[in-house]
Formats: C-alpha cells, structure tokens, sequence
C-alpha cells in the first residue's frame, strides 16, 4: 500500500498540462488586452488624421474674386471633409464632427473642431466600459466663410 501511495507521490506525468490550463487563460486575456489596445490606438490616429485634414481645409481660400475676397470654406463643408478622411477599425461608432466658431471678442477669428469616438471593450467574459476619444483641435482662420448657398 505504501509502495503506490509512493508511486504515485513521485509521479509527474501530466504536470505540463496541468500548467499550461493554469497559464493559458491568462496568456489569452493578455493577448486580448493588446488586440483592444491596439483598435483603441488606431482609432485615435484615425481621428487625429480627420481633424488635420479638416483644419487644413478651413485654412484653404475658396473661390477667391477681387470682388468679395478670400473666403474659407462652410463649416458644412469642412464637416463634410472631416468624414470622408476618419478612419477606424468598425468596432466603434464616431458622433457628428462639429465646428465651434470663436466668439465675436476674440481678437483672432478661429474655429475648434472636435470629433468623438466612442468604443466598447470586451474582456472576453464581460463586457467592458465603453472608451470615449475627444479631440479637439483649434485652427486659425481669415475671411468669412462661403454664404450657405454655395455649399
């Protein structure tokens, strides 16, 4: 009887997977993390790209003439162009860019766009908080913008 309890005490087939069961759980959740890491930071670029090519657009001179000057782009429009450059992988949602024109005492005519873009995270088990992106970037600009019945 000693000599099986003995046996037994020694044996260690199976150790491997006893570690392994124990490891990999927490190898695959790990890995996860990197993955939701990951779309998180290309989400980011992408809204970082949208607002600079929005910001560059509302510095642009449209339709100059002699008779009315430089005039920048609507807010529709630079809205419009802030869609079309966006980018992110189809795990979020993006809310409606806006346009936010500075106040009529600022010494420097500017406009603060913001895109938001909101993803949920997955813990593999759970569901995670929802991540909330907001950028904001301020561009400075001249000339008053396009009447709303050019856009």
């Amino acid at each position: 009887m000693m000599s099986i309890a003995r046996t037994l005490l020694r044996d260690e087939t199976g150790g491997a997977m006893v570690e392994t069961a124990l490891a990999l759980p927490v190898l695959l959740t790990m890995i996860w993390g990197i993955t939701q890491f990951g779309l998180a930071m290309h989400a980011n670029n992408g809204i970082q790209n949208a607002l600079g090519e929005g910001a560059r657009f509302a510095t642009l001179c449209v339709n100059p003439t002699l008779a009315t000057g430089c005039r920048r782009p609507s807010n529709a429009d630079i809205i419009a162009r802030i869609k079309l450059r966006r980018f992110s992988s189809t795990y979020g949602t993006f809310d409606e860019p806006t346009v936010t024109p500075s106040p009529s005492t600022a010494t420097i005519p500017y406009l603060d766009l913001q895109v938001i873009y909101r993803m949920p995270t997955n813990l593999i088990f759970v569901n995670g908080p929802v991540m909330v992106f907001t950028r904001t970037k301020r561009v400075y600009v001249t000339g008053a913008p396009m009447p709303a019945a050019a856009t």
